[in-house]
């Protein structure tokens, strides 16, 4: 039997969050979708930490990069550093278009880069192409899209 496969989504957006998980819902990509708020509460997930003790293992972690205080990039660094977290894999998703945010991403291995769709329907077509990164290989290839 196989086991599902879990996807950890973090955003500091309420209604982007709630967006998320309808637009995932739709998707038919599948596996069990987490969200949390912060970073902070991305370490605690990460780390099996209260109230995440029992949290899953994600196999693929969709990212915003501007998030408040410890954001998105140094999160992105910080995982990059840990060796038991290398394997995860990363998609940004977010709403910079920013040259530079793009250059660190690639030098950090995250596995691609998107720009938040500004349509529904564009935001369930690029969450089903997530699965890619979940049923793929983890080659840590990058495309800035």
């Amino acid at each position: 039997m196989n086991r599902p496969y879990h996807i950890l989504h973090i955003d500091d957006d309420p209604d982007y969050r709630a967006l998320f998980v309808r637009a995932h819902g739709q998707s038919g990509l599948g596996g069990v979708l987490h969200n949390v708020p912060s970073t902070a509460q991305a370490l605690l997930y990460l780390n099996r930490l209260p109230p995440y003790r029992l949290a899953p293992r994600p196999r693929l972690i969709v990212l915003d990069l501007g998030l408040p205080g410890f954001g998105g990039r140094e999160f992105l660094e910080l995982m990059r550093g840990e060796t038991r977290f290398r394997s995860i894999a990363v998609v940004v998703l977010t709403g910079s278009e920013d040259e530079h945010d793009i250059d660190r991403c690639r030098a950090l291995h995250v596995h691609d880069y998107l720009v938040k769709p500004d349509l529904y329907e564009d935001l369930v077509a690029t969450i089903a192409a997530f699965d890619h990164w979940l049923i793929g290989s983890s080659s840590g290839a990058f495309s800035a899209s």
